[in-house]
């Protein structure tokens, strides 16, 4: 078995399209195009189809269960209909004019059945639009180039439709073939062929595709919605409707044996088939489903007044284990606004009830201060070692009621003039931060708690490790619930930037990946939104933001499901009069503006929201 990599071919297939998916939503045909190349080179032959197929029925006759086959198998045959699609999305005319969101997803995968009908409604819109184009130009005086330039794009099958057409109502014997040369008369003959009420065979025409392509995409909407839903009933709702649709649009375009006089009747009923039944039923459908489902764009509520009605009252008033887990804290470490988020959410945490217990797991950083190294070296570090026999100890230290567990490695030893945590190269990076997500972990699950709480890509592994190595314990809540906060969504935030350099965390990604701790390579900031128990953000706005595909940085579908599940609160990031206090620090106590105005930023809890709004802020 180990000779065919099923499991690595398993994982390369799911990576690359994990990738097609975050382009398809982030509306990045570059990367589409790349994503679908990549498909094309993990796809098996047929040969290895037929073999693994032998195998699957010997192994299942003989052995047991032959899942990891059955898996690849069923893999391969999804990504061939994703190829498929992409073959007929490439022929199609025009295709990255009218396509907006290439492949439809659901649930962050690829549905290559809503995917063709959306297809199929896409080619009606063409069709009817270059109908569209041949009115214009026989109502308008055009020269031989244009007429042979709208000749030669337009689809065959389109042509071979207008060359039925107007054939059945020529005489046999003045039946000549259709040229760029002769476009002209063939649309002549066309505007001329006309119905009881005056409209025209390419009026008629660009009408029925119009049809064609609204009911197409609400077929590709009851796709999407049969999918999510799972439901016997509709699953016989949609195929009878999208039978219903073939069936009328079959009848045209029409054969040559059919009479002329009939012609006009068949595509007027066609036409009324669409408007009174087809497309009627599908919206009594939709009506009745709507409150049933979910539309995969849309966002949802993440305030946190929401949540307040749903907690007892004394709930709230009872003190709290929180477990703080990052990689800055304001006065140890501080390359961002990371660090001063951690320190105000710690200290808000205590001043709101005192009988709070607040842990703070840091990397003990050689750069820390030296008044804090000191405080340090004051109490001896505790030992540990982890299942997997890696030694390491813990240095605790207490400070504004707050304790500190700083854990000690070497990998936390930084060098330079100007070491920075997120430094010097990509190697040490990786090495620095997987470490820390595996002695972090393994110190989380020894520290009683009622809540971990976890902040930014720095520490999403903790959560993805805790939660492979723990199953059963996380399902039943020995493993305590677990918050992901992040900061920021940007792809340098999910370890996506490709340049090397600081700030690079493809390297943490891969490290993950070697640590087992990420058993694909997938993003890792989709994962852990998918196995928190609750995430949050820093503000309201930001999570509205990021659950839309144009902010959504190529992740918006992870947040959107987060905050359909109700997991996702945006609580906004609080004033810090800690260390930004206008009465006291001299910067900002004489504040000025653009035009050397001084700006009051005072502020304390008695000013009256008017004063607030009255203050002057920008100059």
């Amino acid at each position: 078995m180990k000779i065919f990599n099923i499991e690595s071919k398993c994982r390369q297939i799911s990576a690359t399209k994990q990738a097609l998916v975050s382009a398809s939503i982030n509306e990045d045909l570059g990367s589409i195009a790349r994503a679908v190349r990549h498909l094309d080179n993990t796809q098996l032959s047929g040969f290895a189809v037929i073999l693994f197929k032998i195998m699957s029925v010997v192994i299942r006759l003989f052995f047991g269960n032959p899942a990891k086959i059955n898996r690849l198998l069923n893999e391969d045959k999804h990504t061939k209909e994703i190829l498929k699609c992409s073959r007929k999305f490439s022929q199609l005319a025009d295709f990255q004019k009218h396509i907006k969101h290439p492949f439809i997803i659901t649930a962050g995968k690829v549905d290559t059945i809503a995917t063709r009908y959306q297809l199929k409604a896409y080619k009606a819109r063409i069709f009817s639009q270059r109908i569209d184009d041949l009115k214009t130009l026989f109502r308008a005086p055009s020269s031989d180039n244009e007429r042979k330039a709208l000749y030669s794009s337009t689809p065959e099958k389109l042509l071979k439709l207008l060359r039925n057409t107007a054939d059945m109502y020529a005489p046999p014997e003045t039946q000549v073939e259709m040229t760029a040369q002769n476009f002209d008369i063939w649309l002549t003959k066309l505007s001329a062929l006309k119905d009881a009420y005056g409209m025209s065979a390419l009026d008629q025409l660009s009408e029925l595709y119009k049809k064609k392509c609204n009911v197409l995409f609400e077929i590709t909407r009851l796709r999407v919605l049969q999918n999510k839903l799972s439901s016997k009933e509709l699953n016989e709702s949609v195929e009878e409707l999208t039978k219903e649709f073939i069936d009328t649009t079959k009848t045209y375009p029409p054969h040559a044996e059919i009479e002329r006089e009939t012609l006009g009747s068949i595509i007027s009923n066609a036409l009324a088939s669409l408007e009174e039944n087809t497309l009627s039923k599908i919206d009594s459908l939709v009506k009745d489903l709507i409150n049933s489902v979910y539309d995969e764009f849309a966002l949802h509520q993440v305030s946190a007044e929401r949540l307040l009605p749903l907690i007892p009252k004394e709930e709230i008033a009872k003190p709290l284990s929180v477990t703080m887990i990052g990689a800055e804290f304001t006065g140890f470490v501080k390359e961002g606004g990371l660090a001063e988020a951690l320190e105000g959410m710690t200290k808000g945490l205590k001043a709101q009830n005192q009988e709070n217990k607040v842990r703070v797991i840091l990397p003990n950083f050689s750069t820390f201060p030296a008044s804090i190294k000191e405080k340090i070296s004051l109490n001896p570090p505790l030992n540990f070692q982890t299942a997997e026999g890696v030694e390491y100890s813990v240095s605790i230290l207490n400070q504004d009621g707050i304790d500190f567990y700083l854990i000690n490695h070497p990998c936390f030893k930084l060098k330079g003039e100007k070491a920075s945590i997120y430094g010097p190269d990509d190697e040490t990076v990786k090495r620095r931060f997987v470490t820390f997500t595996n002695l972090a972990a393994d110190l989380a699950k020894r520290t009683p708690t009622d809540v971990i709480h976890l902040h930014d890509w720095h520490v999403a592994g903790v959560a993805l490790k805790l939660k492979k190595e723990n199953p059963k314990n996380w399902k039943t809540g020995t493993v305590p619930p677990i918050v992901f906060t992040y900061h920021n969504n940007s792809r340098g935030a999910q370890g996506r930037l490709s340049s090397s350099g600081i700030y690079n965390y493809d390297s943490v990604v891969q490290g993950l990946i070697e640590a087992g701790i990420a058993s694909e390579k997938v993003n890792v900031f989709a994962e852990v939104l998918k196995v928190a128990d609750c995430v949050t953000t820093v503000s309201e706005t930001f999570a509205i933001e990021s659950q839309e595909v144009e902010t959504g940085e190529g992740v918006s579908f992870a947040v959107r499901e987060a905050a359909r599940m109700g997991k996702l609160t945006g609580i906004i990031n609080g004033s810090n009069p800690h260390s930004w206090n206008p009465e006291e620090d001299n910067t900002l106590k004489h504040w000025r503006g653009s035009d050397g105005s001084e700006i009051d930023l005072s502020y304390h809890p008695n000013l009256s929201p008017l004063k607030i709004s009255s203050k002057k802020i920008f100059g």
